[in-house]
């Protein structure tokens, strides 16, 4: 292991237990920004991050056991400490320094699962999801379903091309010109994720459980285009001086020109976020204008955080891919409460989840899922924190 790496661990070990103070995330931040090889060995901390599979309380921890227990898996003494891990002396011939580099992530989240087998151990099959279709609403009224890897050209009344669906993505690129005021509606329901792509080709990548609400065709020399989001969406747009893009929420306003961005604003939350990747945005809330006296600005890797309560903005410095796991499938929550966990996967499996332990549910957790299936997720959520579950009413109920 060279310097210059043994230099990056105790960042990435505190980037993955919450440690980390302003000031050394602000380091972390600076090396990240400046050293494409410190980039591409983070990156690949955080895929064995995503590959362990992990739901565990991000307080009440005992990191010495988590570290003991990985070591023994991998044949590796334990000394008490983590400075053999530096010393390749002491490593031992059974592991190379690659595998102990790569290994730092999954012991740094404290709880590792490479190996683990789980079986449920009761059955859901009492349990009847509904297959709800992804819809599209034009403003007269019209509905339409759009199904999954379906491809059909959506016509309205008259037979105007509205758009085209493929391949679970709606194009209006290219669609012909429709009558001026002509709204979309968008909706995607729990369990499921679509894609559109907009007139300008702008395009959105929706979350489980989102509405979109849009023009049809983007009126040209429009000063502004606007749309009006309602969930967790994903935003590629296309650039135009000429016209701002602006996204709405019931709470923000976010401002572009053209950038890749990620807004969440669920009802139920009593926060909202935006997360940018690349680009530039400004945001504000719904109560003042985005001007340049009131807009939060944002850089890359940066979060403005919405509290709802007091309505004020906050801006942190994030690693935006966690964010946007969702695009890949991924469900990833750090430092969560166990009740913003479970209204996810209420969404992402498309159930109804209660937890009666209500002390629980405001417990700060750290979870990582990525094809687990139902039952495997509640055998995890029984054995790190001992809730059983059952099925009543056709909801999944955890005491």
């Amino acid at each position: 292991m060279n310097q210059e790496s043994k230099e990056l661990l105790p960042y990435i070990q505190g980037y993955f237990d919450n440690s980390l103070t302003p000031a050394e995330q602000e380091a972390f931040m600076h090396i990240l920004d400046n050293d494409a090889e410190a980039r591409k060995t983070f990156v690949q901390h955080v895929e064995n991050y995503r590959s362990c599979r992990q739901i565990a309380l991000s307080q009440s921890i005992n990191k010495k056991d988590a570290w003991k227990k990985l070591l023994v898996k991998l044949s590796v003494p334990y000394h008490g400490n983590l400075k053999h891990l530096k010393n390749k002396s002491n490593a031992g011939r059974n592991l190379s320094r690659w595998s102990i580099y790569t290994s730092l992530a999954a012991a740094c989240i404290v709880v590792f699962y490479a190996t683990k087998e789980v079986s449920a151990e009761k059955s859901i099959e009492k349990l009847e999801i509904k297959n709800s279709e992804v819809t599209l609403t034009l403003s007269s009224g019209e509905n339409f379903v759009l199904g999954a890897g379906q491809n059909k050209l959506v016509k309205d009344s008259k037979g105007r091309l509205m758009g085209e669906s493929a391949e679970n993505t709606l194009s209006h690129n290219g669609s012909a010109a429709s009558s001026q005021g002509t709204f979309c509606t968008l909706k995607v329901p729990f369990g499921k994720k679509y894609n559109v792509t907009l007139s300008d080709n702008t395009k959105v990548y929706l979350n489980s459980g989102t509405s979109i609400v849009y023009p049809q065709k983007f009126v040209k020399g429009s000063s502004s285009r606007d749309v009006k989001v309602y969930g967790e969406a994903y935003f590629e747009v296309a650039e135009d001086s000429t016209a701002p893009f602006f996204v709405h929420t019931q709470d923000m306003t976010v401002k572009v020109l053209g950038t890749h961005f990620n807004v969440h604003c669920y009802d139920e939350e009593d926060h909202s976020f935006v997360v940018l990747a690349k680009g530039a945005v400004s945001l504000a809330n719904n109560q003042s204008q985005v001007t340049a006296q009131a807009a939060v600005n944002l850089k890359p890797e940066q979060m403005g955080y919405f509290d709802k309560n007091d309505r004020s903005i906050v801006r942190k410095k994030v690693f935006s891919e966690e964010y946007t796991a969702w695009l890949h499938g991924k469900v990833i929550y750090r430092d969560a409460s166990l009740k913003e966990l479970l209204r996810g996967l209420e969404r992402h499996f498309n159930v109804q989840i209660q937890c009666r332990n209500k002390n629980l549910s405001n417990q700060k957790i750290n979870a990582n899922f990525g094809d687990e299936k139902l039952p495997q997720v509640l055998e995890y959520l029984k054995e790190d924190f001992g809730l059983d579950y059952e099925i009543q009413d056709n909801k999944i109920v955890l005491n």
